[in-house]
């Protein structure tokens, strides 16, 4: 989880999105204590940390959203 060790997060939800080809989850977490945040897997392409108030002006995958 973006290099956040789980005992340092509250989990607020999660999302899936199941494909013919494979199955992602989402999961959107309150950080419990500052982090660094890093890109630990091959399939994400970017990340950032912006306040709740700031995700709704965000361009996000549909599914995501409507989560």
């Amino acid at each position: 989880m973006a290099g956040v060790a789980p005992e340092n997060v509250e989990r607020r939800f999660t999302s899936v999105f199941d494909v013919d080809y494979g199955r992602y989850t989402t999961v959107v977490v309150n950080a419990m204590v500052p982090f660094e945040a890093v890109i630990s897997d091959p399939k994400s392409l970017a990340l950032e940390s912006v306040s709740l108030p700031e995700v709704a002006q965000r361009p996000l995958h549909p599914a995501f959203a409507a989560a």
